[in-house]
């Protein structure tokens, strides 16, 4: 008995091992450019940096277009947004992927519906739903690379020429 189980666990082992080389194979070829060097988030997907509206545009009305200033809002997969805007700059559509770039850095959500995003926030829209996923979640796994990258005094903060890498 044991050794049929020692012989189960030494399959599933192998397996695990092969799903690995697969998935960082799968990786290189969405994050590489097949020369090595690592492409940039906005060669991955429409990359959209967050902006400010004025402030004076803000309410908790619900009068304009929903807005997250940065993660503060974030859900455990898509924010609760309580800010409107009725200047709305930079707009990400629904199902982008949100990257919180000020501190935190590297925090994750999708976005329910269309934002205005502020500039603690940027933008990934990948229209094939299947890469977005991988890519959200490779994200969430690469969230360390964010904080190696992230540099600041006051708080640490990425920037969109910053390289994906794992």
């Amino acid at each position: 008995l044991f050794g049929v189980i020692d012989e189960m666990i030494e399959r599933y082992l192998f397996e695990l091992d092969k799903q690995k080389i697969l998935f960082l194979s799968y990786s290189q070829s969405i994050f590489e450019d097949g020369e090595g060097k690592y492409k940039e988030l906005k060669d991955v997907g429409e990359l959209i940096m967050g902006q400010s509206p004025p402030g004076s545009t803000y309410n908790d009305k619900g009068h304009g277009m929903a807005f997250l200033q940065g993660n503060a809002e974030f859900g455990k997969i898509n924010p609760n947004n309580i800010k409107f805007t009725t200047a709305p700059n930079k707009i990400v559509k629904k199902d982008t992927i949100l990257i919180s770039v000020r501190a935190p850095v590297g925090d994750l959500n999708i976005a329910n519906m269309d934002y205005c995003i502020g500039r603690g926030l940027a933008g990934l829209y990948i229209e094939d739903s299947h890469l977005r996923d991988y890519v959200y979640n490779f994200l969430k796994f690469a969230r360390s690379q964010f904080n190696k990258n992230s540099a600041g005094s006051t708080f640490k903060a990425i920037n969109k020429n910053d390289p994906v890498s794992y």
